[in-house]
């Protein structure tokens, strides 16, 4: 959009909390009025205009201060910079929405959404997401037969809960989805423990803080849910392999029993079982077999067969949540796990569904765990970008709008309700760093092991190397979501390439002429590819891609782009022509992420054997046998030089994981002498081999909180 394509004045700029009501002249934050002079009010919404476009300060000055009206328009441009910030909690050297570009100009980062009061067209609805504009355009019909009473139609804001969150738990590590005793008193959830090296089931009552450990299995023990007599805990535990257990142990202490053996994804960030209200079922997500689609099922809390529940026609029904009558289920369901939706399925006495499944959100982001509150009206659920989630209230009957819960934060999840009204969830804490490794030094490990001075205090993952080695493009969330920056080799000059509103954008890769950066970007439910120049510029959507799609690379010679998909039923290597064209499948096995080597005639790809164990293959480019390189390396995190294969080797006790050389001379393993660090965030090595580059988790965390949430 350019200056003079203004958009209409009857129009509503939704971003984050705030709102600009361009008729009424006014900035809301959660509906209440924010002061703002009218001088950088008319700033704000030019800005909003051009959201993720750099506005230099000549245009603001024709547009705010034509015809020379203000005499020191430096001084004038910079005090109304200074209030916008001020009045929407902004910082300058952290921006969430404002960005400068010293003596160019600024640019608005965070997602816009547009929202016109008048009626709209009978052909299509315009709806806003959770911190992005999108247009999802729904024919009537759909609209009529899926969404009576849609909260697309604005009806009374929902009060805002009063309070502060305060810790419940604030142990060492991770503690994940609090579950309320019946009687409210009581709170289990799950925690990694103080060395934070598994997963087990914990109890403790609300005044206390010393918990009572229910479970002490090596494998990792998840998502409890109190049996409604207050007797029993049911919980979910990690078999390995794409297999789940669900297992019930007396509330008091005792021995775990195991009632049923599912395939079903484990993800410690969600809550995936529920009980039914008389006690005798649970309701979980599973398949029929690895691989097939997830659906809930229904599964006697003693023993038996489960039975399925739901139909999702391909993706994922997960994260079930009973109504407080028994007589409404609330799932997500997606084409991904990361990009969900929230539907309600009504209920028979026999718990099985008595109608069709009602979408409430058509939001297309990622989504965590709902959870119904008191007098079943609403539905609290986390959405939002992947690094940067926030509490929803959603009506069920579509009366009122989703508001974010405010009060409870940033970066929060697993809601749950107690009998008194107050809601538990758990707040994150995530850092990942890039690091720098000098490869010609000798001597201690922390002598050379160098935090790389273009990292932030935010996250900062899969660091790429250019053909010439001058620069790195890697993605950061110190704008507030996740986009591609750019820096020199040696950490200078850091700045922002893109200014999507996406679930994801990662997985940065160079052209071979180091003009561009192919990326991946997750919208509307599919991993698209795009490229945008070094220099900055629009991106270039490159292929429409189907769930499943990533991992783009640019071949050595420039010819073709690699990337995993899933479209042929299982995850396999494909290329395509880089100026565009067919993909075709090269993989017969599996594969992932894939490299080639510098003179593009080997390809080298992941195989995955569960969590993020995997073992390392190669292939000719073109096609043809697939051999095996490594038995273990941690996910993805390798690269390919002339000599030989650096990758990070699989995680000791304790999450540590060290950084291997694999020599193609003689086929040996050398450990570097640099610590041992977590995560699985990407790697990469000079073209000279001189430098390698490694981003690391250097903080990790989650701590379970309450707020006076009345409902």
């Amino acid at each position: 959009m350019n200056g003079n394509e203004r958009r209409p004045t009857s129009r509503t700029a939704r971003f984050g909390v705030f709102e600009a009501d361009l008729p009424a002249g006014e900035l809301r934050r959660e509906g209440r009025r924010v002061k703002l002079q009218d001088q950088p009010y008319r700033l704000l919404i030019y800005l909003l205009e051009r959201p993720g476009e750099l506005v230099t300060r000549e245009e603001l000055r024709a547009a705010l201060w034509p015809d020379g009206s203000f005499v020191d328009f430096e001084q004038g441009l910079n005090t109304a910079i200074k209030k916008v910030r001020l009045a929407l909690r902004d910082s300058a050297e952290n921006p969430r929405f404002v960005q400068t570009f010293p003596r160019r100009g600024y640019r608005f980062i965070a997602p816009v959404g547009w929202e016109d009061p008048r009626p709209q067209p009978e052909s299509a609805v315009t709806v806003r997401s959770p911190g992005g504009p999108r247009k999802w355009i729904l024919a009537v019909a759909v609209a009529a037969g899926m969404m009576p009473g849609y909260w697309l139609f604005r009806g009374r804001e929902p009060r805002g809960p009063a309070g502060v969150p305060v810790p419940l738990t604030s142990y060492p590590g991770v503690q994940y989805a609090a579950a309320f005793s019946p009687d409210g008193r009581q709170v289990a959830f799950a925690w990694d423990g103080s060395s934070g090296d598994n997963f087990d089931i914990y109890v403790k009552t609300r005044d206390s803080e010393s918990p009572t450990r229910l479970t002490d299995d090596p494998a990792p023990d998840l998502s409890p849910a109190w049996s409604p007599d207050g007797q029993r805990i049911a919980f979910l535990r990690d078999l390995s392999g794409g297999r789940v257990a669900i297992m019930l142990i007396p509330a008091a202490g005792g021995f775990p029993v195991q009632i049923a053996a599912l395939w079903a994804p484990i993800v410690p960030q969600y809550r995936n079982l529920a009980f039914t209200p008389d006690g005798n079922w649970l309701i979980t997500a599973a398949s029929g077999k690895e691989g097939d689609a997830v659906g809930l099922v229904l599964c006697p809390a003693e023993t038996g067969a489960c039975r399925p529940l739901t139909k999702p026609g391909g993706g994922y029904d997960i994260n079930p949540a009973l109504s407080p009558d028994g007589r409404s289920l609330a799932f997500l369901r997606g084409p991904l796990l990361a990009t969900l939706d929230l539907y309600v399925v009504p209920l028979d006495r026999s718990w099985s569904p008595a109608g069709e499944a009602r979408r409430l959100t058509a939001w297309n982001r990622f989504a965590l765990s709902p959870a119904w509150v008191r007098d079943g009206s609403e539905i609290v659920m986390a959405s939002g970008e992947y690094f940067k989630t926030n509490l929803w209230r959603i009506s069920v009957s579509g009366s009122r709008k989703p508001a974010v819960v405010a009060a409870a934060g940033d970066g929060v999840l697993l809601p749950a309700m107690a009998p008194d009204g107050s809601m538990a969830f758990t707040q994150r804490r995530k850092r990942v760093s890039i690091w720098s490794l000098d490869l010609r030094r000798a001597g201690p490990p922390q002598s050379h092991l160098l935090r790389w001075p273009a990292s932030s205090s935010r996250i900062d993952t899969h660091p790429r190397f250019s053909p010439d080695g001058g620069r790195v493009v890697f993605m950061s969330t110190r704008s507030g979501t996740g986009q591609i920056w750019i820096a020199n080799a040696d950490g200078s000059g850091a700045r922002q390439l893109t200014a999507m509103t996406a679930t994801f954008v990662d997985m940065p890769a160079w052209s071979a002429d180091g003009t561009s950066i192919l990326f991946r970007a997750l919208k509307e439910g599919h991993f698209d590819f795009y490229t945008i120049g070094a220099a900055g510029g629009k991106p270039r959507l490159l292929m429409r891609g189907i769930p499943g799609d990533g991992a783009p690379k640019v071949s050595a010679d420039g010819r073709w782009i690699y990337f995993h998909s899933k479209r042929g039923g299982e995850y396999q290597i494909w290329r395509m022509p880089a100026r565009g064209g067919s993909a075709v499948q090269l993989t017969r096995g599996g594969g992932m992420g894939v490299r080639d080597s510098p003179d593009g005639r080997t390809l080298y790809f992941v195989r995955y054997a569960g969590g993020d164990s995997a073992s390392l293959w190669r292939m000719p480019a073109g096609g043809g046998e697939e051999t095996p390189v490594l038995p273990s390396l941690l996910g993805e995190s390798f690269d390919v030089t002339g000599k030989g294969i650096y990758f990070v080797g699989a995680c000791r006790s304790g999450g540590s994981c060290p950084i291997v050389f694999h020599a193609f001379a003689d086929g040996r393993n050398i450990e570097l002498p640099a610590p041992t660090l977590p995560g699985n965030n990407g790697l990469s090595i000079s073209p000279d081999g001189q430098t390698l580059l490694r981003a690391h988790i250097t903080e990790i965390g989650a701590d379970i909180m309450v707020l006076n949430f009345l409902d």
